[in-house]
């Protein structure tokens, strides 16, 4: 089931609104000025199984269009695959560095990962 959103809406975040993670992403959408519509749910609930095959938090539904015209709702899981593909549909401004060192933005994702498989 798809969420009901505006059909000028291209994505909706499904999570806790007090969770680092799900507050992660909804600051990445927000600073890269990505409009988006939020679902509130718990982990392991019926709705978050509804986007996540484990019921994990959070997900973002992408909203698109295939080449035939039909709208397409697409699941992207995991925080750091969500900020990954944020960061690349609008690379300016940078969610990982105000500089261009490379080092830093790695640092920045090695920090990430690290607290991500430690929990929040």
């Amino acid at each position: 089931m798809s969420p009901q959103v505006d059909s000028n809406t291209r994505y909706t975040l499904v999570g806790t609104p007090y969770s680092t993670f799900t507050r992660t992403i909804a600051l990445g959408l927000a600073h890269k000025g990505l409009p988006f519509a939020q679902i509130s749910t718990l982990p392991k609930t019926p709705v978050a199984f509804q986007y996540h095959p484990f019921g994990f938090l959070p997900t973002l539904v992408i909203h698109t269009v295939s080449g035939s015209g039909e709208r397409v709702d697409i699941n992207l899981t995991e925080s750091q695959a969500i900020a990954r593909y944020i960061e690349q549909v609008v690379p300016t401004p940078s969610l990982t560095s105000t500089s261009a060192n490379p080092i830093t933005s790695a640092q920045l994702w090695e920090f990430v990962s690290l607290a991500a498989n430690s929990g929040e």
